[in-house]
């Protein structure tokens, strides 16, 4: 009977796998994870199989702090979109929600919310709760054209109430 990999089971095989990665030598690992350098080093083969069968590396080593760091980026553009419409600064306001959009896709890619190849994007998940803010957005940006703003504001209000 096979012997399971005991660096595959240990709870933190994804440090040791970025750290292989990264090139970090196996007797290092070994230490700084307290395991047998012959155990890191029959592991090796699995991480290297794990990197051929990937596209990007950085999937193996960082897929979790990606999510982080995008979700981050969301937030903070998400801030960034508050604060300009609390200002009425539309330009600002609509630059803020152009760079949202493509961030708002990748962060769906990367947990699955949106399948590679698709074209559809739930946007609800992520936008419901800004509803009222988007709606005053576009109203206040189509103060220059009183026929378009008006049918806009028509077609949200039945919207709400429909």
């Amino acid at each position: 009977m096979a012997l399971n990999c005991t660096v595959c089971v240990h709870p933190e095989r994804r440090k040791i796998d970025a750290a292989l990665l990264a090139g970090v030598g196996v007797r290092d690992v070994a230490g700084r994870f307290d395991l047998s350098k012959s155990a890191v080093d029959r592991h090796r083969d699995h991480v290297s199989k794990r990197m051929l069968k990937s596209a990007k590396v950085a999937e193996i080593a960082d897929a979790d702090s990606l999510v982080d760091q995008v979700a981050e980026l969301v937030t903070n553009g998400q801030l960034i979109l508050y604060k300009a419409l609390n200002a009425e600064d539309h330009a600002t306001a609509l630059a803020a929600m152009r760079e949202l959009r493509p961030t708002y896709e990748l962060l769906a890619k990367l947990t699955g919310e949106l399948q590679a190849g698709h074209t559809t994007v739930n946007v609800l998940a992520f936008a419901a709760r800004d509803w009222p803010q988007v709606q005053a957005l576009i109203v206040r940006t189509l103060e220059p054209f009183p026929e378009a703003r008006r049918a806009v504001a028509a077609a949200l209000r039945a919207h709400d109430e429909g």
